[in-house]
């Protein structure tokens, strides 16, 4: 639904929180920082001619205003999905900028390299761990994405050259190997080579060295109590992924074809 200048002056006894905030002028870099937070928190609006003493006094070119939201939007990566629309009030022109939220465990919205997300009225840039935390509380950085510790040397050269042979690859040389790696999604090529936790769990030679947890365990109990005094069987199997399904299945079958009660 359109917005009326009404809504603008009830916005503007409200002032400026979680999804709001004024400017008078398009100001670059606070702009870029309110778009990247609104973009990652719950979206928001961004009204362009208003005072910040809370007076209507409109911008003053507004195809200037949006060509150069246009500029600045190009510096936000991934730029989020936004709706422009200009209100006329007493010979002055108000411009309110709508900032989506991406959906939670997609995109993240950087800013010049920065991220940011929205606290009360103020734009808060998240770095370091703290980054790490919350692209992984947003399902965008997982587990098997992470950066990994281990080498080249770690993993069973032999299976990916099978994956790769599976999928028309010749076996490659060390430093094609490594590209073969980034295509495949088990490494990344940003600055220097590094693998992924995902190469890891799928292709280490001693996954158990390098991930402790990495095995299922299968327990078969006598009668219809799960109780420790019931176990008739327990097996804990552990490896590189593929291995774990294998042998799991295997073990589940050779478990229900028995009669033991």
């Amino acid at each position: 639904m359109p917005r009326t200048i009404e809504d603008v002056k009830k916005w503007i006894d409200e002032w400026e929180g979680p999804t709001l905030e004024f400017k008078q002028s398009v100001s670059g870099y606070r702009i870029g920082k309110t778009i990247s937070a609104f973009a990652n928190s719950a979206g928001g609006n961004i009204i362009f001619g208003v005072s910040p003493s809370k007076q209507i006094v409109g911008v003053r070119d507004s195809d200037a205003v949006s060509r150069d939201l246009r500029n600045l939007l190009q510096s936000c990566r991934p730029s989020p999905p936004i709706e422009e629309e200009f209100l006329r009030h007493e010979g002055k022109t108000v411009i309110i900028l709508s900032i989506s939220a991406f959906p939670f465990s997609q995109n993240v919205c950087f800013f010049k390299k920065a991220m940011f997300v929205r606290q009360g009225s103020v734009n808060v840039e998240v770095s370091g761990e703290d980054l790490i935390a919350f692209l992984r509380n947003r399902a965008v950085l997982n587990f098997e994405e992470s950066k990994s510790l281990a080498s080249l040397e770690d993993l069973d050269l032999t299976a990916i050259g099978q994956l790769l042979s599976r999928r028309g690859t010749n076996a490659p040389s060390r430093e094609e190997l490594r590209s073969s790696l980034v295509g495949l999604s088990l490494a990344t090529m940003n600055g220097s080579f590094s693998l992924k936790n995902v190469a890891v769990v799928f292709f280490a030679k001693e996954p158990a060295r390098l991930f402790a947890n990495l095995q299922v365990r299968i327990v078969r109990f006598r009668g219809t109590e799960a109780d420790v005094g019931n176990i008739a069987s327990d097996a804990i199997i552990s490896g590189t992924v593929p291995h774990l399904i294998a042998a799991s299945f295997d073990e589940v079958k050779r478990l229900v074809g028995t009669t033991q009660t």
